[in-house]
C-alpha cells in the first residue's frame, strides 16, 4: 500500500512541478514547440484542444448568445446557442445534456428563435445540469427576434 501511495504522490508532484515550469517563459516556449512539432500531428488533437479551450480555457467562446428555439413549430422551446447568422436564418447549436460538446446544429428561421438576456455561462450550466437552473434563462425577459 505504501508503494501505491508514494507512486500517487510522485505523479501528483511531477504534474504540479510541470505546471509550474510551463508557466515560465521558457516553459511556454517549450510547450509551444512541442505542440507544433509533435502533438499537432496526432489526428483529432487540434479539434479536441480547441473544444476544450472553448469550454474551459481563456479563449473567447464561439457561442454568441443563449436563445430558446422552437425548432419544429410545436411550442416546445430548446436551449441553444447562436453560432452564425444570415439575412433570414440563424445557425443554432442545441447541445445535449449533460455533455455540451455533442448536440445538433439547426439552421432556423429568425422568427422561431427567441433571444434571452442570459449569459453563455448560465446556458452552459443549465445544459450540463440537464435543465436545472433554467430559471436563470427564463428570469430575464425573452423577446422574439424581429430583424
Amino acid at each position: 500500500v505504501a508503494i501505491y501511495v508514494l507512486a500517487v504522490i510522485a505523479i501528483v508532484g511531477a504534474t504540479f512541478l510541470l505546471g509550474l515550469v510551463i508557466q515560465t517563459r521558457i516553459g511556454r516556449f517549450l510547450n509551444t514547440n512541442l505542440e507544433k512539432q509533435y502533438l499537432m500531428k496526432i489526428p483529432g488533437y487540434k479539434v479536441a484542444r480547441d473544444t476544450v479551450m472553448q469550454f474551459f480555457g481563456k479563449n473567447r467562446s464561439f457561442f454568441k448568445e443563449v436563445v430558446l428555439v422552437d425548432i419544429f413549430d410545436s411550442g416546445t422551446l430548446m436551449t441553444g446557442f447562436i453560432t452564425d447568422t444570415t439575412d433570414s436564418y440563424y445557425t443554432v447549436f442545441v447541445p445535449t445534456g449533460p455533455n455540451p460538446t455533442s448536440g445538433n446544429i439547426y439552421h432556423v428561421q429568425k422568427h422561431r428563435v427567441h433571444k434571452t438576456h442570459a449569459k453563455v455561462d448560465s446556458g452552459m450550466k443549465s445544459i450540463i445540469s440537464c435543465g436545472a437552473g433554467s430559471s436563470e434563462i427564463f428570469n430575464e425577459e425573452i423577446k422574439e427576434i424581429e430583424d
